[in-house]
């Protein structure tokens, strides 16, 4: 092009009948700061030894701040100790009241857990307030999509969860055991999760769940609540008259999702493989990194809300406004099934209608918030 920026600029009349093109000059353009410099000049450049020695004094000082908060945290953990002691014996009372048969009137509660154990032979737990964990965990967001109908039962037998620190400074993880009652579902009486947790920098004060290890349930016959048994004909089979045979397939369960192992070393669950996630490393480490997350955040929910105040949750004076609302709707939202049910199938109603939103789904939420708030799983 024959024009130029320059073209553009007004011309200005000077002597002998020159003309000049007018150029703003840069000192009025520019900022503060850069005219200040100008009219410095140029400055020499730092020494390099005057700028080592400073960054040498600053790290000194950081040393210092390090070991302000490292102290800082062994007396707070001390003092975390000390009081620990002093919730156990609150707690204590709370189990043993819990384990006495009969409820506010004396006799209802001892009634209800003997009705539901006869014939059994086992005797349930918390008599006082039949299924008092069950209810405190389903009433709860981080469990209640978790728990189907059919973990129920054995969550009848659930008599009391605890909490132990692997070390002293409670820095290198801990371990949450859930005590059942003996019962018809499966042999151990204590279940026992293990969490361990690292702090991945000194100038990060945040734990990272690393690994998690989970027991091995160890189920009566016919009482495995994470399976079910259906009927399959050989795939192979050629005959129409080919007998089907039994076959046990898992199904969602909350004795399968949470009692499960997690961490680097370990394979993606297969009930946690989904479309949306390739086949990759990357991507199976980045799945693993979002399970240890979740799983991690239900036991910081467990241990610092959920068990310290359980007889909230049990009366739903901790539940959430919104799960309120939530519950709500989805009454609402039954009932208008229930008008439409002629249009989900035939004329009779019968097919039902497409599934809501349920366990899994919920979980992926979950998982996707606590893989935004914490990669490292930290809290």
């Amino acid at each position: 092009s024959a024009f130029s920026a320059a073209a553009c600029l007004p011309e200005v009349p000077v002597q002998r009948g020159l003309v000049l093109r007018f150029r703003p000059p840069r000192y009025r353009a520019a900022p503060r700061e850069r005219r200040a410099m100008w009219k410095r000049g140029p400055q020499p450049p730092r020494d390099e030894n005057e700028e080592h020695t400073l960054v040498i004094e600053l790290r000194k000082l950081d040393e210092e701040v390090l070991k302000l908060k490292q102290q800082l945290k062994a007396d707070t953990a001390s003092l975390g100790r000390a009081y620990s002691l002093r919730y156990e014996v609150t707690l204590d009372k709370r189990r043993a009241r819990l384990a006495l048969p009969g409820g506010p009137g004396g006799t209802a509660g001892a009634a209800s857990s003997s009705a539901s154990s006869h014939g059994e032979g086992y005797k349930k737990a918390t008599p006082a307030l039949p299924g008092f964990w069950k209810l405190v965990l389903q009433n709860s967001s981080e469990f209640q999509e978790d728990i189907e109908e059919y973990d129920e039962a054995a969550l009848e037998y659930l008599r009391d969860i605890t909490f132990a620190h692997l070390d002293d400074q409670e820095l290198t993880g801990f371990r949450m055991t859930l005590h059942f009652e003996p019962n018809p579902f499966f042999t151990q009486t204590d279940l026992t999760k293990v969490y361990h947790t690292s702090r991945k920098s000194d100038f990060i004060d945040r734990l990272a769940c690393v690994r998690i290890e989970a027991p091995t349930i160890t189920w009566r016959p016919g009482k495995n609540v994470t399976v079910e048994t259906v009927m399959r004909k050989p795939k192979d089979s050629r005959s129409k008259h080919a007998k089907a045979r039994r076959e046990e397939v898992s199904r969602p369960s909350f004795f399968r999702t949470f009692f499960r192992n997690l961490g680097p070393d370990q394979e993606i669950p297969e009930e946690e493989m989904d479309e949306q996630y390739g086949d990759s490393e990357e991507d199976a480490k980045d799945l693993m990194m979002s399970l240890l997350a979740e799983d991690y955040e239900q036991a910081l929910a467990l241990r610092e809300s959920i068990v310290p105040h359980a007889i909230r949750w049990f009366t739903g004076d901790a539940c959430d406004d919104d799960d309120d609302d939530d519950a709500e709707e989805e009454e609402e939202e039954e009932e208008e099934d229930d008008d439409d049910s002629m249009d989900c199938g035939s004329e009779d109603g019968e097919r039902a209608c497409p599934p809501q939103e349920g366990g899994r789904q919920m979980r992926e939420k979950r998982r996707g918030k606590a893989a935004h708030d914490s990669m490292d799983c930290g809290s």
